[in-house]
């Protein structure tokens, strides 16, 4: 798509991947509500954060496949409250990013007025990132473990270790971290209400270097996963808009919404991105 050979693609989300492509590949990309749209016949890797997701270049065309696959928001209210967490705005990588993060922001400002930044959240981004990565792995080792055992199966550096690590989790875990989860579900819940939109960095910066070493790698995606383990781990919908540039490449800003809020989030990404047209 960012390359011009199809106008849509679709995927799956599960812990970023539809928003962190869309993201690096200066594309809109919406993981929608958890359960919204049906993944029968997609094979699952953890199915209570599984979702689906499409990519495209331009608004329009965005909100055409929107039209078809989404039914009428049960979520009625405009979102109208923009939402800050000063947590979430230092997950990017660095000075430049954060100048271009701030332009960004301001754009959203033009339509929904400046972020209200507000309270810490009482789980902290350690301990949401941690809650994602043990059900998570959890639930993809209940999914895949017994295949994955079975013999080699030449899996890829990180891969091979993340599932090693779902196999040391054990049941009592799971329910603790869906405990958590719950906690966390309520809480943020409550915080956007039924008109509150949570404006965050899409992922710490762009892409990280094809040149990069394994452990920077891990480095970037750990980071990474701090902002986007939030819509997994509440089942709200996020999309991404391509609004920013940093090391000359795409760069994104996430708008994240209450529950069924996906179609109000896509008219309000309509409103935020014919804004930024009109300020290039």
């Amino acid at each position: 798509v960012a390359g011009g050979l199809a106008e849509i693609a679709i995927g799956s989300d599960t812990g970023g991947s539809i928003r962190a492509p869309a993201s690096f590949c200066g594309l809109i990309g919406l993981r929608t509500t958890h359960g919204r749209i049906s993944l029968e016949g997609a094979m699952p890797l953890a199915p209570s954060l599984d979702t689906f997701g499409w990519f495209a270049r331009d608004m329009a065309t965005y909100e055409k496949v929107g039209t078809v696959l989404l039914d009428d928001d049960r979520q009625r209210h405009d979102l109208a409250r923009a939402l800050g967490l000063d947590a979430l705005d230092r997950l990017v990588l660095g000075p430049q990013q954060a100048d271009e993060y701030r332009a960004m922001v301001r754009t959203v400002a033009s339509v929904l007025g400046a972020p209200r930044t507000v309270a810490p959240l009482s789980h902290s981004t350690d301990d949401l990132y941690w809650c994602f990565r043990k059900l998570q792995g959890y639930e993809a080792w209940q999914n895949h473990g017994a295949w994955i055992s079975q013999g080699d199966r030449m899996l890829g550096p990180g891969v091979k270790e993340r599932f090693e690590h779902g196999a040391t989790i054990d049941l009592a875990t799971a329910r603790r971290e869906t405990e958590r989860r719950v906690s966390f579900r309520i809480e943020l819940a409550d915080l956007l209400g039924e008109d509150g939109v949570l404006v965050l960095p899409t992922a710490p910066g762009a892409a990280p270097l094809k040149s990069a070493s394994f452990d920077e790698l891990q480095t970037y995606r750990e980071r990474a996963l701090r902002l986007l383990c939030l819509s997994g781990l509440s089942g709200f919908p996020q999309i991404t808009l391509p609004l920013g540039k940093t090391d000359g490449a795409p760069f994104g800003l996430s708008l994240l919404g209450p529950e069924n809020s996906d179609r109000q989030l896509l008219t309000l990404a309509a409103r935020i991105l014919l804004a930024h047209q009109g300020s290039a």
